[in-house]
């Protein structure tokens, strides 16, 4: 816990050069990796004030700990709503965290909406990951679906979101049988 404390001031030091800065992230987040929850909570308040190449080391060495990155899903979720510039480190993490991002479903929706192909592809992604939590998804799939998107990369990932995320039909089913 005390190296934690060090790390998290490191990284919240604004006047301690940029490459000490993300080292002391890259070391935080291998604390998460192992485990320790106190590393992961200091990350979570390191991402509200960090800069973008901060803030994506900080999602970046956050991969392996996703089972405890969970709490920072409101943080996760602000990148996305607040089109923060590391949004796709974000949405990568998002990724990670699979099933357990549900919550973000909103702001990944949104995403898919961007202008930026590679920050959609990510948010697809993530929906992806999400599976059959996807759902309300259905319907912005459909829509990319049909204008038959030019990129190769693109139509690919978009085409394994369809093999993922259900219907609008069988979403409707889904939901009537949690209802019922």
């Amino acid at each position: 816990p005390s190296s934690v404390s060090f790390l998290a001031a490191e990284v919240g030091d604004e006047q301690a050069p940029p490459r000490v800065r993300a080292a002391a992230a890259r070391s935080l987040g291998l604390h998460a990796e192992r485990g320790n929850e106190a590393a992961v909570a200091a990350v979570g308040s390191a991402l509200t004030t960090a800069s973008t190449a901060l803030a994506r080391t900080l999602c970046e060495h956050l991969h392996g700990a996703a089972e405890l990155a969970e709490p920072l899903l409101p943080q996760l979720r602000r990148a996305l709503r607040e089109q923060l510039p590391w949004r796709d480190a974000a949405c990568a993490l998002l990724e990670t965290l699979g099933r357990r991002a549900a919550p973000a479903l909103p702001e990944l929706r949104q995403a898919t909406r961007s202008p930026s192909r590679c920050m959609r592809e990510r948010a697809w992604r993530a929906l992806i990951a999400l599976g059959p939590a996807a759902g309300p998804a259905a319907a912005e799939l459909q829509a990319w679906l049909d204008k038959r998107c030019p990129e190769e990369q693109s139509r690919e990932t978009l085409l394994r979101a369809a093999a993922a995320i259900p219907t609008p039909a069988l979403w409707r089913e889904i939901q009537a049988a949690q209802d019922g």
